[in-house]
């Protein structure tokens, strides 16, 4: 089992995903990843205070963090003290934003790219080229801030009920955010495949989640490694072998994420 272990040490935190995007597009998805993970071990090490602190900075560096604090907030019980350290570090950076920037460009992220048109990791990138007319699939991407809220709370609720451990009711509301996400980009994963390098910490305890996450891991490693080659799926604009493996991304993507959330909610 160690040599195994080695092997996920290598496939996970050294992928192409993280290698791209933190080290080549210098994507800022890496700092959410680094103050989310901070404060997700620090949690779990009971420190609530300081896990609060870093998950406001993670949640204000990008939004998307904010649909994981119920979770954290309501684990076992209400955890007060992680509770008032979040509202607490959140005023303070409000402030300061509020003095340096303009309040548009503050509370803008809070619409979840509501305005924005869907992105190839997701399914309704593919149904929107497959049923350009689908009034089922408009509607499904004018709403899908809510639609995205919704199967979070549903997500939550069922992690409560069900009395999952934290890193598994993490991982499962993380990929429900990003399979019902209409804005998909691969970049959105790094977060989540930081939270998978730290099973590896805990040695054979959470070899599952590992071993069921492998073949989502290898997609978002050979998207990363397959998307700069052609100059990047979304500025091509000639029908090729490339443009069509874009078109389908989303199916893809969707297909694995619903595998991944299924065989992950079996674990506690």
């Amino acid at each position: 089992s160690h040599n195994l272990l080695f092997y996920f040490y290598l496939i996970l935190p050294c992928n192409f995903l993280i290698i791209t995007s933190a080290y080549f597009y210098g994507i800022n998805d890496s700092a959410v990843a680094f103050f989310l993970i901070i404060s997700i071990t620090l949690f779990i090490n009971k420190r609530y205070f300081t896990s609060g602190v870093f998950f406001s900075i993670s949640a204000f560096t990008k939004l998307y963090p904010l649909l994981l604090l119920p979770i954290l907030a309501l684990y076992k019980k209400i955890n007060l003290k992680f509770v008032y350290s979040f509202i607490i570090s959140t005023s303070l950076i409000l402030l300061v934003s509020f003095y340096k920037f303009d309040s548009d460009l503050i509370f803008e992220p809070l619409r979840f790219g509501s305005l924005r048109a869907p992105n190839f990791t997701s399914v309704l990138a593919s149904l929107i080229i497959d049923f350009p007319d689908n009034m089922i699939v408009l509607f499904l991407i004018k709403y899908n801030s809510v639609l995205v809220i919704l199967f979070s709370l549903i997500t939550l609720i069922y992690c409560l009920k069900k009395k999952k451990c934290l890193l598994t009711s993490l991982i499962l509301i993380f990929l429900v955010i990003l399979t019902t996400y209409k804005v998909g980009h691969t970049q959105f994963y790094i977060p989540l495949c930081v939270i998978f390098s730290i099973l590896l910490n805990y040695n054979n305890l959470y070899l599952k989640h590992v071993k069921t996450v492998l073949p989502l891991v290898f997609l978002l490693s050979a998207t990363s490694v397959a998307y700069p080659l052609p100059g990047g799926f979304d500025v091509m604009n000639q029908e090729n072998i490339f443009w069509s493996i874009r078109e389908n991304m989303g199916y893809l993507y969707f297909l694995i994420n619903i595998f991944t959330i299924y065989k992950i909610s079996k674990i506690n």
